[in-house]
């Protein structure tokens, strides 16, 4: 399952881009799980800990979606960034926040496949070698490449990374589910 924050503020784009997933779902066999939120500062203040794609507007009243995208990236580094628009004037700040593309409004269903698409492939490219850590209301994601083992203390799962140690609370259990299907054991 794919999951989606989509960051508009109008009801109508809000509404043709639910549309737009849900035909997708259909041709393409996928599944997503998307949430709503209607500024970029509500995005970032209740950030969501495992969001793959995000389809963020840039014009928005309190926070505008460049402005959101940056504070997300202090965060959430890897998570894959669309933005909808009808200003491609954007397109060259667009590059400081890493987006992989843009949607120009009005939004036609086969440019936003195309995006939809591209955003699947990066994530496939990304998915299955990559853990995510929820700490102190930040998410971090390492990479499976960089793991060299975990243990348990007191309820707390250590982390041996290659760069060091990161400790955090959780069962080894819903770790092993996590790490099923890999060089683990």
């Amino acid at each position: 399952m794919i999951r989606i924050a989509i960051v508009e503020d109008d009801d109508g784009y809000a509404q043709t881009l639910i549309e737009f997933l849900q035909q997708y779902e259909r041709e393409q066999a996928v599944h997503f799980q998307w949430t709503r939120y209607r500024d970029g500062e509500e995005v970032v203040f209740n950030y969501p800990e495992n969001v793959d794609l995000i389809l963020m507007d840039i014009e928005m009243e309190r926070m505008d979606g460049m402005t959101a995208a940056e504070k997300i990236r202090l965060i959430d580094k890897d998570v894959v960034i669309i933005f909808i628009t009808n200003m491609m004037h954007y397109a060259m700040k667009g590059y400081a926040v890493e987006a992989l593309d843009y949607v120009l409004k009005p939004i036609n269903y086969f440019a936003f496949a195309q995006r939809i698409s591209r955003a699947l492939e990066r994530m496939k490219k990304k998915r299955g070698k990559q853990l995510l850590i929820s700490r102190y209301n930040n998410v971090k994601r390492i990479s499976t490449d960089d793991l060299l083992y975990v243990e348990v203390h007191n309820h707390d799962i250590e982390y041996h990374l290659k760069e060091g140690v990161m400790s955090v609370r959780g069962t080894l259990r819903a770790l092993e589910k996590e790490l099923e299907g890999l060089l683990f054991f």
